[in-house]
């Protein structure tokens, strides 16, 4: 092979790569021009249960609290199910109950846990056991998840029209500008494109058509599964029911995070999907194709080698460029809506913007390496409970250990 065609394949794979992002910025436009929410007479809103289960207390908890039983839907009740009456969230919940006297709330114990499930998924098939007769529709929650007053609307509109399931998504603004949290920031600004372009839901807000939880076949895949979102997805998908992104409840996470905290919370996201997806072919091909092209231009500039140096600078400028575009778009769309929510993504300092390109460069690595870990992974630790994969169940509870008593237990441990 000629030294003009080597140069030719490294510019056009560069280009293909890029061509995949653009794509999925593409994906995204498109998904954040939705309609809004319709103009519907309070009576013709549907009852809704929301549920949220809760195991050790997240960092912005009570402010979750105070929004989810302050939104301006005309019927819901808020069941919170706590994993057990010593975790250290009940005394948040009582905490918050004593302060503000909700009207809307009911707390439930997880009672006997279920060996064979994950905790969450155990806590959402509590919640739903005994529905209201008038109960039309169940909305998911997670502790993070700071939402907006008009969020339950926005959520609950679409299953108006006959959509199944509705999905908003997470959006990080670290206050601190630590290697870790601004690691996961990019992460998640180049996932949610994916998720969107994939019909991937997110659990943390989410509804769904009482016949969907309902449903004896999708209650016996959630008694035996890890995530809640890729198996909700993955369930819909087969029944040929639509699923909906909707970008008005992009919620924003201020949390931060240590580098090892973000891997184990990495590797997580694609072990659910992993486990529960049909789409994790496309999501761990891609995933792995830009990290080996990464690492590969890496260690090739390192080496000092200068045979193919311009071609290969040339080619990972435009990879970047590619992702700048995408992670610029995805910035810009979501301080647009929530601006129109009435809320404000905190901006980024000078000093963030300083550790940006070494956490860009991290990521590139740690990505990679956790797609593969993904692989072989046959146990997880996820707050305190060791789970093992693909063993006599495929997936199952081998230990359990009590969380401490603390006032927040971060979600990503």
């Amino acid at each position: 092979m000629t030294a003009d065609q080597i140069t030719f394949l490294i510019i056009a794979w560069s280009v293909v790569l890029a061509t995949v992002h653009l794509f999925l910025t593409l994906r995204l436009f498109t998904a954040f021009q939705l309609p809004k929410v319709p103009d519907v007479q309070p009576e013709q809103w549907p009852k809704v249960v929301a549920i949220l289960a809760l195991r050790g207390g997240d960092e912005f908890l009570e402010e979750t609290l105070t929004r989810l039983t302050t939104m301006d839907y005309p019927d819901y009740d808020l069941r919170l199910i706590l994993d057990s009456e010593s975790d250290p969230a009940r005394q948040i919940v009582e905490h918050f109950q004593a302060t503000h006297c909700p009207k809307n709330i009911r707390i439930l114990y997880l009672g006997d846990r279920p060996k064979s499930c994950s905790s969450k998924l155990a806590s959402i098939l509590r919640g739903t056991e005994e529905l209201p007769a008038d109960c039309q529709a169940v909305a998911i929650f997670d502790g993070d998840a700071t939402v907006h007053p008009s969020c339950l609307r926005e959520i609950v509109a679409p299953l108006l029209n006959g959509v199944a399931l509705t999905t908003g998504n997470r959006w990080y603004a670290p206050t601190s500008a630590t290697i870790g949290g601004l690691t996961r920031f990019l992460w998640n600004a180049f996932a949610v494109p994916v998720m969107a372009a994939t019909n991937i839901p997110w659990g943390g807000c989410m509804a769904m058509q009482r016949d969907v939880i309902t449903d004896p076949e999708l209650r016996r895949r959630l008694a035996s599964g890890f995530s809640d979102d890729t198996t909700l997805g993955a369930f819909v998908r087969e029944q040929g029911r639509p699923i909906r992104f909707v970008p008005a409840a992009t919620i924003t996470n201020r949390e931060d995070c240590t580098l090892s905290g973000f891997y184990r919370f990495l590797v997580r996201q694609y072990l659910t999907v992993r486990l529960h997806h049909p789409r994790w072919d496309f999501v761990f091909t891609s995933n792995v194709l830009l990290g080996i092209t990464t690492t590969a231009v890496n260690l090739y500039l390192l080496s000092g080698a200068s045979t193919f140096r311009w071609p290969v600078l040339a080619g990972y400028l435009i990879i970047v460029i590619a992702l700048c575009i995408e992670l610029g778009t995805g910035s810009y769309l979501v301080r647009r809506q929530k601006s129109l929510a009435g809320a404000l993504v905190p901006r980024f300092s000078i000093t963030h913007w300083c550790v940006l390109p070494a956490a860009l460069f991290v990521l590139g690595h740690l990505n990679l390496v956790a797609c593969l870990h993904t692989l072989l992974t046959r146990h997880h630790v996820w707050r305190g409970i060791t789970y093992r994969f693909l063993g006599a169940l495929p997936v199952e509870i081998i230990d359990v250990q009590p969380l401490a008593e603390q006032p927040f237990t971060k979600a990503i441990t």
